[in-house]
């Protein structure tokens, strides 16, 4: 499966949802997803040259956004997999911040990406939603840089999971 393809065919046609999306990148027309602390502090260490970034995603907290305490979230979508961070998905995850699964999943072992439900965490700032690879839940991902969720980001994000998870089963399928 070719994921750069599946990306350039749900943005093509998604490209108004793409362009409101406040925390979704396409990595080949803009590089301001570096900025993000996922990528700087994680990532580019984690990349090699070989590796083509296709899609980042990943919001951050308004109030907590840059400091140490804060545990940064974010996916990065390239040629080869998904590289993942992700926030414990637990009650109290709004004030203790726990990693919740970090890595890397090779495009050859994913079977399936979606997104799940919303935050059940104390207080009312958003944390994220829960990011499902292979039915298994890794924890939360922020879809927003406000206090709330950014319908555009999950709605665009939904539909590029929907078309990745469609392109690995067809692929399966075409293969028996």
């Amino acid at each position: 499966m070719d994921l750069a393809r599946v990306f350039e065919s749900v943005a093509a046609s998604n490209s108004d949802l793409l362009s409101q999306a406040g925390c979704i990148y396409d990595c080949k027309a803009t590089d301001k997803y570096k900025n993000r602390r996922y990528y700087k502090n994680y990532l580019s260490n984690e990349l090699n040259k070989a590796d083509h970034p296709i899609c980042y995603i990943g919001g951050k907290l308004p109030l907590w956004g840059d400091l140490p305490i804060h545990r940064c979230t974010g996916m990065l979508i390239t040629a080869d997999g998904i590289f993942f961070k992700t926030l414990k998905d637990s009650f109290f995850a709004s004030i203790f911040f726990l990693s919740g699964d970090t890595g890397f999943i090779s495009k050859n072992d994913l079977v399936s990406i979606s997104i799940g439900r919303s935050d059940g965490c104390f207080g009312s700032e958003y944390m994220g939603h829960q990011i499902l690879i292979n039915n298994e839940v890794m924890g939360l991902i922020r879809f927003s840089n406000g206090m709330v969720w950014d319908d555009n980001s999950l709605v665009f994000a939904q539909t590029l999971f929907e078309e990745i998870t469609n392109s690995l089963e067809n692929e399966k399928i075409a293969k028996s």
